[in-house]
């Protein structure tokens, strides 16, 4: 009875399990969303300076990659929002720390730790229906500090991560 329950679990877990997104000229290249326990799709898209941008660079590094929508109070509150202040009219989540708090608090490491690299995806901009710009990169990564901070990025999704797996990644979106 108990592997009978056990085999049932896990059937469920796999039909409820999101499903990637095929790869195609409209959609990501390779399995998207990113799985757990498997290696991060690969990214080639553009920085808020609108510099290329390949993942694949940082091989070799620990890598901490957060999905960001522009209008997340989440997103906000991990980019520094708490003490920056909101983007563009939108209140950071309250209580909730940056990430570099998280990192200085949970792992006792600094955000310039040698070896470590954050990056942020935005996927979505401020509408949450479409992909963010280079522009608003840059604007999001001048008003949280993030343009000057080292071993971080601000990449750019474009059209083809505008999907509901894109979405149902990010924390406030859900």
């Amino acid at each position: 009875m108990r592997r009978i329950a056990a085999l049932l679990a896990a059937s469920a877990v796999l039909l409820l399990a999101p499903r990637p997104a095929p790869a195609g000229p409209d959609g990501p290249p390779g399995p998207w969303p990113p799985v757990k326990g498997q290696p991060y799709p690969p990214l080639v898209l553009k920085d808020h300076r609108g510099d290329p941008f390949d993942l694949a660079a940082l091989r070799g590094k620990v890598v901490v990659i957060e999905p960001v929508g522009l209008s997340c109070a989440g997103c906000q509150a991990y980019a520094g929002g708490g003490s920056k202040g909101g983007f563009r009219g939108v209140a950071p989540q309250e209580g909730l720390p940056s990430y570099e708090e998280l990192l200085r608090a949970h792992a006792k490491l600094r955000p310039t730790a040698r070896g470590l690299v954050f990056v942020q995806l935005l996927l979505y901009d401020m509408s949450a229906r479409q992909a963010p710009t280079v522009a608003d990169a840059r604007a999001w990564a001048e008003h949280f500090g993030l343009d000057q901070a080292p071993n971080t990025h601000v990449v750019v999704g474009d059209a083809r991560y505008v999907n509901q797996a894109s979405y149902d990644m990010i924390p406030g979106f859900q």
